[in-house]
This record gives C-alpha cells, structure tokens and sequence, in this order.
C-alpha cells in the first residue's frame, strides 16, 4: 500500500520545487513559473537551490529545460534580481 501523504509533510519550499518540475514538465513558463520560481525563492531557496530544478529536469528532456532556464532568468530580471 502507498502511505498517504498530505501537504502538511512537505515544507512550502519543498513544495514549491514539486510545482516548479510540474510547470517545466508542461512548459507553464509563464505567470505560474514565475510565481512558483518566487514562492521558491521566498521560502528559502537560494538562486543556485531553483536552477538546480532544472538541471535535475534536464534527464526528461533538455529543450524544456533550456527554455525553463531563460524563462527563470528572464523572470528574475524582471524582478530586479541579480542572478548573474
């Protein structure tokens, strides 16, 4: 039997990277992505914590990761982040 799991075992960073794979599997690169990327980002990941989403992403597929990548980095401009 599968063991029930409820949001409540999950932190709301944990959760957050859960819906950031999501939003990469189906290509939501837009105001879902960005509003995952910074509840992430808010719940204590680090910039280096949300790229690593992708690349663990990338063994599914690397055209979405290369266009999750961009939408990341063009989000985070448009945030005044510097992420270099």
């Amino acid at each position: 039997m599968f063991a029930q799991m409820d949001s409540a075992t999950l932190t709301v960073r944990e959760r957050t990277f859960a819906t950031v794979c999501i939003d990469i599997h189906y290509q939501a690169l837009g105001d879902s992505f960005r509003i995952h990327t910074q509840r992430a980002l808010g719940g204590g990941a680090t910039v280096n914590d949300v790229r690593d989403i992708p690349r663990f992403n990338a063994q599914f597929g690397a055209t979405r990761v290369c266009q999750a990548w961009n939408a990341f980095h063009a989000h985070a401009a448009e945030a005044g982040r510097n992420i270099g």
